[in-house]
């Protein structure tokens, strides 16, 4: 249960922005705003964006651009302008503008879209330690792990004055259970996505020093709802960096199973091939669920191609039977 003095509660205090009209609203860090230099951190404004933009679609978020334009200040309420570019069926786009002291700091360019039935697949999650094993960002910085919202663990060495490589692999979660809403939840997950990327950037060049710096743009992709009350992986690359600036990809991966899909122990985990290992015809699949099939834990998946795939390998005198539902469903594969 969260108290009105915890850390992430004040954060979620924060998120919940003042309505001045249907398309206005008005954020800000107040009081013990987080900051760095006197400026207010760049994962909270996006945050705030992201949540004026909700407030005036009914459908879920897919993706965000944002630039930031000047320094944003604590202490300073922003007022967030939403305007609809599109209204369509399927997608709203949404530009958010915002103003703090009559100068304009922040625009963010947001779209959201029904949910769609599809295939599915992700990269490889990489191997790294267990959350409760790896120690605290906050601590290896020397600050107070109990004055952060978010609980931030490191899977990989924290950049100090030697050369690494431009990865990281960090575990994020709230320090306390989230309501259940799911804005609040992708805001929580926006607001940490800030988190070490220029210091990703920075990892081949620490033998000069400690880096100063700030974002310029930040763009997010949704592609599942999410429960951050789990622990999440975050994945950070730096391809490239020159002129001033740094570039910094990331990428989060659950590490509880996708909600649909709770109840299959196979989710999320590689897979063998299957069939007669004498067989003399070899199917190979353009998609075979490199990451385990989240219906029938084999490579052909039981959705809609698949129940073609299957009956008509049945007619053909491939298989015992004309589908394939579940991993002890009895299917046997004939000469394949």
């Amino acid at each position: 249960m969260n108290d009105n003095t915890s850390p992430i509660t004040k954060l979620l205090t924060k998120l919940e922005l003042e309505s001045i009209s249907t398309n206005e609203f008005v954020g800000g860090s107040g009081v013990g705003g987080v900051t760095v230099e006197n400026r207010l951190f760049g994962g909270l404004l996006v945050a705030q964006a992201f949540m004026a933009a909700a407030h005036t679609s009914s459908l879920k978020l897919h993706s965000l651009h944002s630039y930031f334009l000047r320094p944003a200040r604590p202490n300073q309420p922003i007022h967030f302008k939403v305007s609809s570019i599109k209204e369509g069926r399927n997608f709203h786009v949404r530009l958010v503008e915002a103003v703090q002291a009559e100068n304009e700091i922040f625009h963010m360019q947001a779209s959201f879209t029904r949910e769609f039935e599809g295939p599915s697949h992700q990269d490889t999650v990489p191997e790294v330690a267990e959350p409760d094993s790896c120690p605290n960002r906050d601590e290896l910085r020397g600050r107070n792990k109990n004055d952060a919202p978010i609980d931030v663990r490191m899977a990989t060495p924290i950049t100090e004055s030697e050369t690494l490589p431009p990865e990281q692999h960090i575990w994020l979660k709230p320090t306390d259970n989230l309501p259940e809403n799911p804005n609040l939840h992708l805001a929580l997950l926006i607001y940490a996505s800030d988190r070490t990327l220029l210091d990703t950037a920075w990892r081949p060049h620490a033998h000069l020093g400690e880096h100063t710096g700030a974002s310029l743009d930040h763009a997010v992709w949704v592609h599942n709802s999410t429960d951050f009350n789990r622990w999440h992986l975050y994945t950070m690359k730096s391809p490239a960096s020159g002129s001033g600036r740094g570039l910094a990809f990331r990428e989060k991966i659950a590490r509880e199973k996708r909600k649909q899909y709770l109840d299959w122990n196979y989710w999320g985990k590689p897979i063998p091939g299957y069939g007669d290992i004498y067989a003399r015809i070899l199917l190979v699949g353009l998609a075979p669920a490199a990451h385990g099939g989240n219906r029938t834990a084999r490579v052909f998946t039981g959705d809609k191609s698949a129940d073609f795939l299957i009956d008509s390998l049945y007619e053909a005198g491939f298989t015992n039977q004309p589908y394939s539902t579940s991993l002890d469903d009895g299917l046997i594969m004939n000469d394949m």
